[in-house]
Order: structure tokens, then sequence, then C-alpha cells
């Protein structure tokens, strides 16, 4: 997300913790031959699960077109319930993760794991409590490719509010096990790993432009106007996770 300035009488405005000024967010999603496909306005502060999850969707649901099999994703643009609708509508939300040494492996009650991964495993995953929703789950899917609820509601209200809902039980233990075996594929597949973090270079990669267009940057001299003879350096356009 970028996070570009605005008047502080914008709805979408916010105080950017970063700069301490008042901007408004842009999530773009970006192919991997640079190709922007989607964007929108966003709120900073904010997990952009939603934005995230909606802007493939919207691209999918075009016959026309092909389709998206991986989004690459920050720590602010998933959840357990972003990864479970992903998969649902025929993706995978996979995510850069922050403070990776203190992930978990979450597996089934009672599910035999080796004794080398029992320190980093937690059996906290309800396979009743997936069935119990499973019915919900697949008619909320079916709207959200009917176009009947955006993604990014359907995720907004199924956040830390819905405690206790069973669609919202069985999202969180479905994601737990997607977010498990996303885990095992990104630290046992070099290349796996590889393309992700290529994917999410590229992403911030098309930030550059704007930044340096609103701060009159110039590459290799001095920005435009400028009275002396020292380089400032335009601020980094990235909202912290």
């Amino acid at each position: 997300m970028m996070a570009m300035d605005a008047s502080r009488h914008r709805w979408t405005a916010r105080v950017d913790p970063r700069r301490r000024i008042h901007a408004a967010g842009l999530t773009t999603h970006v192919r991997e031959r640079w190709g922007l496909f989607y964007d929108q306005p966003t709120l900073l502060n904010e997990r952009q699960a939603g934005v995230a999850v909606e802007g493939v969707e919207q691209h999918n649901r075009a016959e026309d077109r092909i389709r998206i099999s991986l989004l690459a994703v920050d720590t602010h643009g998933v959840t357990n319930v972003a990864m479970a609708i992903a998969k649902l509508l025929g993706f995978d939300l996979c995510p850069r993760l922050r403070d990776l040494r203190e992930r978990k492996l979450f597996v089934p009650r009672g599910w035999p794991v080796p004794e080398t991964l029992e320190g980093v495993t937690v059996r906290r995953v309800s396979v009743k409590a997936i069935k119990r929703g499973w019915d919900d789950w697949v008619r909320l899917a079916a709207s959200i490719r009917a176009g009947k609820v955006s993604a990014a509601h359907a995720i907004h209200r199924l956040g830390s509010a819905a405690v206790g809902d069973p669609l919202h039980r069985a999202a969180e233990h479905l994601g737990r096990l997607l977010r498990t075996l996303f885990l095992c594929d990104y630290l046992a597949i070099p290349d796996y790993r590889r393309e992700i973090h290529t994917l999410l270079d590229r992403g911030e990669s098309v930030h550059t432009t704007p930044v340096a267009a609103r701060h009159s940057w110039r590459p290799g001299g001095q920005p435009s106007g400028a009275a002396g003879g020292r380089r400032r350096r335009p601020s980094r356009a990235r909202t912290p996770c």
C-alpha cells in the first residue's frame, strides 16, 4: 500500500504514523510482468486483506482474462479468514510474514507430528468447527463470486468483532490449516519463497514513480526547486505493517 498526501478534510485521510501528516492509502495490484490490474483507495493503519482479495476476485470474475492463482502480500495484507476466502475463490494468498521465528504450525487436535516439530506445533484446529460452518462458508463464497457481496466487506464483517460466530470460527480454523500448509512450502521450497519475494519487490517498485513525481525528484540530481546543493531523498511511500 502507498500513502499519498491528502487534505485532512477528505474522509479517507488519516495521519500517517511515519511522516505525521494526513494521507490516504492506495492499494495497487501488479501482475508478475508489471501490468497493473486493480487499485483502490484505502484507509491507513488498517489491514488490507479485504482489498487484496477483492482485487483478485474482480479480475478473475471476468471470463476473458487469464485467472490469477497466487497473490503475494505483506503481513498487513493477510488474516486467517482472508486466506480461507481466497482459497474458496480459487487462488492462494501468500504472505511475507514478519517475526517468522515466532510462527507456529497449527494442526488438528490429536494429530501426530514428528518429534522434531513438537516445539513449533500447536494442536488448536477443530475439524468439527470447520464442518459445522462449511455450508454457510460455501454460500458466502458463492455470494462473493456472484457479486452479491464484496470480499472486502465479508472479510471486514468476519473480523475480531465476529468472534463466537460459527461462520467466523469455521473460517478461522480453516485459515490456520492453510497458513500451516503455506509455511511448510515457504520454508522448504527456496524457489517458491524466492518467487513471492520477487513479486513483492515488483509491487513496491511501482510506488517509486508516483512518489518521485509527488516530490519532484529527478534521479541523479536535485529535487525540482531546491536552492541548495544538498540532495533530499523523497520520503518512503509504504506505511508500516
